[in-house]
């Protein structure tokens, strides 16, 4: 079929995984010249697979030939590298590690040479030593040695710090910063290297805007995975790194971005075809919920984030239901595990949309988040200790949301649920069945 490998109009036509392992197994024969133009449609092919067919390519077995045509030098280490870190980016939101490749003679070949070079004292090939330590980071997160992850950690943090403003080295930058992100072990040091050069990067990007929307999310998403239980890093989220405006701002731009209305593609078997800015943007909410469960200290601008994420729920509400089911699991986080004040919600909008969506939604899902988001406010405002300054303010937001919650007919819409709850007819019998946990009493 690719006799000579030189029909590249034939390659064009290609669609699915069995031609991407059809391209795959002719690679080795191919010129040099085209070997880049069938490994770059390679990448392409993969780009408009759904995860499912992607698991079912890269086996141990695949990742195994790869390195059996390394070995006998019909295929280089270098261009090995760039398709998994190509691929591997395409589907940089799938955070599920994969054992296959952690038992492959390939990867057994990444760490040899990535110690290897990083150990010369002259000679060192930069560049293929960054592409070896990217690829590992995006292949796997995790490593046995954590003297071998700093390695890697550090090589990517001197590509990411690069203050370069041409598109390619934004590309590297990103390309390091994405990888960074992927690092799921949590490596504890004494040392604050690592953390003050990310710290320096994500302060560059907040004065300059020189990195991609990726970039920074990566960059934000690399320093909460890894200090997070640090009290210090926590008030440095807050008070050096505004993380509130922030994340507010990013879900603001992002919302207006996003193709809420698009289609879904029939080729790929009823899955929405995935659209970059819809996958930042829900990471983002993802950032946002794993930072209130991470952080337990208050830091302002909190009111602010919760109207981006209503904003973002009003925009999803009806297009796509994993973002809204995110923006709801956000409100009850941000209750059950921050010291956040009510107000915050209040004044956000998180009460109106959970009220709206009681009184409103026929989606049972959505009703029983919300319900879970309103008794956790209750128990808030009942359960903590006030001072006597405080218990005043705390009576005033009582009334407040007693209000609200009467001018959405709230209660009505309560008393019928209980009714249900109360004959067992209730679509989730999780549910409290105690009416005093859906109420707010002044």
């Amino acid at each position: 079929m690719f006799a000579g490998c030189t029909a590249s109009a034939q390659i064009q036509e290609m669609h699915d995984s069995k031609t991407f392992m059809s391209l795959f197994s002719v690679l080795f024969r191919c010129s040099e010249a085209l070997k880049i133009q069938v490994q770059d449609e390679m990448v392409r092919i993969a780009e408009e697979m759904n995860d499912d067919d992607l698991h079912s390519i890269f086996t141990t077995e695949l990742f195994n030939e790869m390195d059996k045509m390394i070995e006998e030098k019909k295929y280089s280490l270098e261009n090995a590298c760039l398709l998994l870190i190509q691929v591997k980016f395409n589907f940089m939101l799938n955070e599920e590690l994969d054992e296959r490749f952690v038992h492959s003679y390939l990867n057994k070949r990444l760490e040899m040479m990535i110690e290897e070079e990083n150990n010369k004292t002259e000679g060192k090939r930069e560049k293929l030593l960054t592409d070896l330590c990217e690829c590992h980071l995006f292949m796997y997160g995790i490593v046995d040695s954590a003297g071998f992850l700093f390695v890697c950690i550090r090589r990517i943090l001197k590509v990411a710090s690069s203050k370069e403003e041409s598109e390619e080295a934004r590309t590297e930058v990103e390309m390091g910063l994405v990888a960074l992100s992927s690092v799921s072990h949590r490596f504890f040091t004494k040392d604050d290297k690592f953390l003050n050069e990310i710290k320096e990067i994500i302060q560059y990007h907040q004065k300059h805007r020189n990195l991609t929307r990726l970039a920074y999310q990566s960059a934000l998403l690399f320093m909460i995975n890894q200090f997070e239980k640090s009290k210090r890093i926590s008030e440095s989220f807050g008070c050096e790194l505004h993380f509130a405006r922030e994340a507010a701002r990013e879900l603001e731009d992002l919302s207006k971005c996003v193709n809420w209305k698009r289609k879904i593609d029939e080729n790929r078997k009823g899955e929405e075809k995935k659209e970059k800015e819809l996958l930042i943007l829900f990471r983002w909410l993802h950032i946002v919920n794993n930072h209130f469960r991470g952080y337990t200290c208050r830091f302002g601008g909190l009111a602010g984030l919760f109207s981006s994420i209503v904003g973002v729920f009003r925009a999803a509400k009806g297009n796509n239901r994993a973002i809204c089911e995110q923006c709801l699991r956000s409100f009850n986080t941000a209750v059950v595990f921050i010291e956040v004040e009510i107000d915050d919600l209040l004044n956000g909008g998180a009460v109106d949309v959970a009220l709206e969506v009681i009184v409103q939604s026929n989606d049972g899902g959505f009703s029983n988040s919300c319900l879970e988001f309103l008794k956790s406010v209750y128990y808030r405002l009942k359960w903590r200790r006030f001072t006597k300054n405080e218990e005043v303010e705390r009576k005033e937001t009582k009334r407040k949301l007693f209000e609200k919650m009467e001018e959405e007919g709230y209660e009505d819409c309560a008393i019928g649920l209980f009714y249900f709850l109360q004959k067992g007819l209730h679509f989730d019998f999780s549910l409290n069945k105690k009416p005093e946990d859906y109420f707010i009493f002044c």
